[in-house]
């Protein structure tokens, strides 16, 4: 999976391999995939974070405070649940980038989405002691991913205003689609949650 993540997908990787080391813990997890998010703040993950008020030292300390840091005995050096993330992550990026044979690229928005996909992992609950909206996040996060918005930017940009209006339209539309959508995959996530704890 790692071979198909942008290079500031990766840079997010190595800056939550560093937050692991500050932290003193051996396994990089969610919470630490989320702060590299917020600190690599030129990703879209990051961009979206700081759209809902989501700042470095809130989550540092968030971490700090509400985080029990847990070792599991296994090679890994990523906890099940940020394991599970890029399991989820890859799942929904093949579904909108890919079709057969088609190779697919991980960006930071994505890796975001893998992450508050789980209804129970140490980012969300970070992300819930900070009150964040997880249904407006997911809904932020999808639009990101789903390219609408640099369509929208390259007919704007060409002077196609009205196209670019009925593109947003259509968006706007099947927000209450995405949603269910978004919903149902929680209610998966969790499911899925409950037999890997």
């Amino acid at each position: 999976m790692f071979d198909r993540m942008t290079n500031r997908a990766r840079r997010v990787l190595v800056v939550a391999r560093y937050e692991v080391e500050q932290f003193g813990q051996a396994k990089i997890g969610t919470e630490h995939i989320l702060l590299a998010m917020v600190i690599e703040a030129e990703g879209a993950a990051g961009k979206i974070l700081r759209q809902f008020g989501v700042q470095e030292e809130t989550v540092r300390q968030a971490i700090v405070d509400h985080v029990e840091p847990i070792e599991h005995p296994s090679p890994s050096m990523f906890t099940p649940n940020a394991e599970l993330a890029f399991q989820l992550t890859l799942r929904e990026v093949i579904k909108v980038q890919g079709g057969k044979g088609k190779r697919v690229s991980i960006d930071t928005e994505d890796l975001l989405l893998g992450i508050v996909l789980q209804s129970d992992c140490s980012a969300v609950r970070v992300l819930e002691t900070l009150n964040v909206n997880l249904t407006k996040l997911l809904a932020v996060i999808e639009w990101s991913s789903s390219g609408v918005e640099k369509q929208v930017s390259e007919l704007v940009q060409s002077g196609q205003v009205e196209e670019a209006l009925g593109l947003l339209q259509t968006d706007i539309d099947s927000k209450e689609a995405v949603l269910e959508r978004v919903r149902a995959l929680r209610d998966q996530v969790a499911m899925v949650a409950a037999g890997v704890s």
